[in-house]
């Protein structure tokens, strides 16, 4: 009797955390980005022609379907920085380009930024830290994400170059998912997903 108690408490305990966890999972989703086609993204780069920017594009490919993402970092701070005290943030925004599903449970994919670095050399296997950033806040619409980073330089004269390395996660969202309005243009994003890759791009900023 004693062992069927403590097994049904088990159980409970069981259930009640993995509740949990799903719950924990289910509201923190991250916004479905809808796909804009190669055209509007290389348009939408005008925006940043007065700032100092790259952009690269990412391709993924699974079992459950493909995406390809636009990616662009810029320095957040003078128009041209003539030190590293000019520039107080680094922003990474990401734009879906492309998107194809294999499985009709799957709402699509998304690409989360984990982590910023900058090399002022890089040329493959040899690279030197220029400065580290951290991740302080993110904002999402129907189309792009931005990711904002606090810019914590080494030095500071500023190279001609800076080598961007962007490590990133790919995300798989599951239906159903949905967004609730919060307020403004702001809303939640409810739904599971899962990482499904992770990796790193290098982006070179030329200053």
């Amino acid at each position: 009797m004693k062992k069927y108690i403590n097994r049904k408490y088990i159980t409970i305990f069981s259930i009640i955390i993995l509740a949990i966890i799903l719950l924990g999972n289910y509201f923190t989703c991250p916004c479905y980005l809808t796909p804009i086609g190669l055209d509007l993204f290389n348009r939408s780069l005008s925006w940043f022609e007065d700032i100092t920017f790259n952009s690269t594009v990412i391709h993924y490919s699974g079992f459950l379907g493909e995406a390809d993402f636009g990616l662009i970092v810029y320095f957040y701070g003078a128009f041209h920085p003539k030190n590293s005290r000019e520039i107080t943030k680094v922003i990474v925004v990401v734009e879906k380009i492309s998107e194809r599903t294999y499985n009709p449970l799957v709402k699509g994919f998304i690409i989360n930024i984990e982590d910023v670095t900058l090399f002022d050399h890089y040329n493959g296997t040899d690279m030197h830290v220029y400065a580290y950033t951290r991740f302080y806040s993110k904002r999402s619409s129907y189309n792009l994400s931005e990711s904002f980073h606090h810019f914590y330089p080494m030095y500071y004269h500023l190279p001609k170059t800076l080598y961007a390395r962007i490590d990133y996660t790919v995300h798989v969202i599951i239906n159903p998912y949905t967004e609730i309005w919060r307020s403004g243009y702001e809303y939640i994003a409810v739904g599971f997903h899962m990482k499904i890759y992770s990796g790193s791009v290098i982006i070179p900023i030329n200053l």
